[in-house]
């Protein structure tokens, strides 16, 4: 933050200007108090939370945090803070700063431009802070002190556009890309509406694909996600849990505070933001106890939009009650490892899933253990040999021995099973006759009278993730892990012909 002049303290009016600019640059509060006027003559309805909202912005501007997300209930004035405020402020800093907006609504970001605009041309901003507009488009305009600001709908051409720029000095604030509601759509249910499975994984394909090559520089330029939970899925869930390779900076205000709460263990990339605000309702102007528990029902939208913890698996086809762990495994028939190989590597497509599973002699599946990675062509093939090499070192009496490799017979799954073959790897090319909801539906009753069971997620965490996803089926942004069970289950729970039984 740039530093300020010393007030002349013999001129008071002056010195009060000086000092009242000084603490608009300092504290978000302070800015949010001054310039909210210009939205709403009423002035700004602070709440406790609101507070802890500007404790985590301030320190987006000192630099403290340059991967943020902040989750909160709708109408607890998130976009207000964290997008309208957050940018005026930003000009005020540094006023050839350079914030790159965007959300699944575009009249969120048209709206939201419009205001940040409305309080950098109003008489209270332009007294301390001056500043004129050069270009002057809704969508995208500049100042002439060379500030820029671009608002983009979700699936918005952003060709040219940045986020940021690179510092004149070390510590400068020279803008921020901020992503508000990026799961939201312009239907009355966002829950309902969010949780397509393929609407899911293009959000969190464009924030890898898109978006993050717009940050100028990268390595200092924040990024805030702003998001009222929708789904496991949502690009919240999927920063938490590993999805970017970034810890996030994770600020989790639900609308109800519970004591004893903890930060899930499945957010591995997040870090919890503090606060000490006190049990019972966030905020009672907005929703007092008994308004809460009016909200309560349906459970899903409750603990998604209000509670910002989404519920693991929607019912769909399978519930939590389908999952059985073994402790201790009988001898094995034998056993196979099945594959799901992706189309393209990188951070934006699907994963390659190895999984090894075993029959026991009680005719029950078994799940082993698991490899999954995002590869390029000339890995798969090396980490199918040595995951094929590790796995047959295990062929003992009790363990019975490794058959086959089954895979796919798709795009990348077919020359892999040809290099296999090739190799002397016993392979069986999986042909698809149904669709993936089908052969789900084919297996869940092995899974809910416990005939297919898998490892203790104490002893190996991969467990957790693999569950989720199955319970998000077929809603959930990625089924590389299911695809790949529900081919172990049929087989060995059902016989081989269900690969073949719609042919």
């Amino acid at each position: 933050m740039p530093s300020l002049p010393a007030p002349l303290l013999s001129n008071p009016a002056l010195t009060r200007a000086r000092l009242d600019r000084q603490r608009q640059l300092k504290s978000h509060r302070a800015f949010t108090d001054e310039h909210f006027k210009t939205i709403e003559d009423t002035g700004f309805r602070w709440g406790r939370h609101h507070e802890v909202m500007c404790r985590f912005i301030d320190k987006v501007f000192t630099g403290e945090i340059k991967r943020g997300i902040i989750s909160l209930p709708p109408g607890y004035t998130k976009t207000i803070l964290g997008t309208t405020m957050l940018a005026a402020r930003g000009f005020a800093i540094n006023p050839a700063c350079r914030f790159l907006h965007t959300s699944a609504s575009p009249q969120i970001v048209s709206a939201n431009s419009r205001q940040i605009k409305d309080i950098i041309a109003s008489e209270r901003y332009q007294q301390n802070f001056p500043q004129t507009f050069r270009l002057n488009n809704e969508g995208r305009w500049n100042t002439a002190e060379g500030g820029e600001f671009f608002a983009i709908q979700g699936k918005g051409q952003i060709t040219g556009m940045r986020a940021g720029r690179v510092q004149a000095h070390p510590g400068q604030f020279t803008g921020a890309m901020i992503i508000d509601d990026p799961n939201m759509t312009k239907d009355a249910d966002p829950i309902k509406t969010a949780q397509s499975g393929a609407e899911l994984r293009a959000v969190n394909q464009r924030y890898h694909s898109v978006l993050k090559s717009r940050l100028f520089p990268a390595s200092t330029t924040p990024v805030i996600v702003i998001q009222q939970r929708v789904h496991r899925d949502d690009l919240t869930g999927h920063l938490l849990t590993g999805g970017s390779g970034e810890k996030w900076h994770h600020l989790v205000l639900p609308v109800e505070i519970i004591p004893g709460w903890t930060y899930p263990d499945e957010w591995t990339h997040g870090i919890p933001f503090a606060h000490d605000l006190p049990p019972g309702p966030l905020w009672e102007l907005a929703h007092n106890a008994d308004q809460i528990d009016a909200l309560r029902h349906p459970e899903s939208i409750f603990m998604a939009q209000y509670m910002q913890q989404p519920l693991e698996g929607s019912g769909l086809i399978f519930t939590a009650d389908h999952f059985h762990a073994w402790r201790e495994l009988p001898n094995l028939q034998y056993r196979v490892i099945y594959a799901d190989t992706a189309q393209k590597a990188g951070e934006e497509h699907d994963w390659t899933v190895f999984q090894h599973w075993g029959k026991g002699v009680d005719n029950k599946a078994y799940f082993l253990g698991q490899l999954r990675m995002r590869l390029e062509a000339p890995e798969l093939l090396t980490q199918a040999l040595s995951y094929w090499d590790l796995c047959k070192a295990q062929d003992d009496i009790a363990m019975g021995s490794l058959r086959s490799m089954n895979i796919e017979d798709k795009v990348s799954g077919t020359g892999l099973i040809q290099n296999l073959q090739r190799k002397g790897v016993p392979v069986i090319a999986i042909p698809r006759a149904k669709d993936k909801v089908m052969r789900a539906h084919d297996v869940v009753a092995a899974f809910a009278s416990g005939l297919a069971l898998h490892p203790d997620e104490t002893k190996h965490p991969w467990v957790k993730g693999w569950r989720a996803e199955m319970l998000a089926f077929p809603q959930g942004a990625y089924d590389d892990q299911c695809d790949p069970t529900f081919d172990a289950v049929a087989e060995m729970c059902s016989g081989p012909r269900s690969f073949f039984d719609a042919l």
